[in-house]
């Protein structure tokens, strides 16, 4: 009994007030998403850079993930390997390499506007 009023306690107390925070600060984040995109002010790129990297992230996952799981092994041109943690890793830093152009050339978009 002592053990699970103490659980309890933790649960209550520490984890949920933590999710519910997690859950505040992502809504926020996707409110603030939704209004750059249907605002045709400051904001313009926004929609086209989302859609290159929700295509860009589609295609990639098709080339590395969907080719692992569909056919069993890599393209050759990827590595040939026919392991699923190795594509997982590729499809990861592929999506980060792909953030990150999209990001960098947004930056310079901005500066170059600004300027």
């Amino acid at each position: 009994l002592t053990y699970g009023l103490g659980f309890g306690f933790i649960l209550v107390l520490l984890v949920v007030p933590a999710l519910l925070a997690v859950g505040h600060d992502l809504g926020r984040n996707i409110r603030a998403t939704r209004r750059a995109i249907a605002s045709r002010g400051r904001a313009r790129g926004m929609g086209t850079a989302l859609g290159i990297a929700m295509v860009g992230t589609g295609a990639w996952f098709v080339a590395t993930m969907g080719a692992v799981i569909l056919q069993g092994a890599l393209p050759a041109l990827l590595g040939g390997g026919t392991s699923l943690p190795q594509a997982l890793g590729l499809f990861v830093a592929g999506t980060g390499a792909l953030c990150f152009a999209i990001w960098l050339a947004s930056a310079l978009r901005l500066n170059l506007r600004r300027a």
